[in-house]
């Protein structure tokens, strides 16, 4: 008799063993799945196409009107800021002196960026290849 068969025969292998199948039952049945209906697609409307009118020259001009502007309002007050455009780099320059002396106090951007950015300006050139 072999180790499985002594096994077997034990009342700890028949605890082990597991009564013989008769007849398989047929799975429970399950519910059927209910009907789910789908919403309509929404109906997408594109946009209009607008047409965006930019002129560089109107937008400089409104741009040196607002510094004219803001200047008058300064002068108004005894204030020593002005303001001023860069014509080359087309940046705002807003400059603080002093009342009594005229001595620049600050300036948004200072000499030295804006003499960078002049540099940068005239290197573009160079930095720029039509040779790949």
């Amino acid at each position: 008799m072999t180790d499985i068969q002594s096994l077997q025969s034990s009342p700890a292998g028949k605890a082990l063993q597991h009564p013989p199948v008769t007849g398989a039952q047929p799975a429970p049945s399950l519910p059927p799945k209910p009907v789910v209906a789908m919403p309509d697609r929404p109906h997408i409307v594109a946009p209009k196409a607008i047409d965006i009118k930019y002129s560089p020259a109107e937008t400089l001009k409104k741009l040196e009107d607002a510094v004219s502007m803001l200047n008058a309002q300064v002068d108004k007050h005894s204030l020593r800021v002005n303001f001023s455009i860069d014509k080359s780099l087309s940046t705002p320059i807003v400059t603080m002196r002093d009342v009594h002396s005229g001595e620049v106090i600050r300036q948004f951007p200072s000499d030295q960026t804006i003499a960078m950015a002049h540099s940068i300006d005239a290197l573009k050139g160079m930095l720029h290849s039509s040779q790949a």
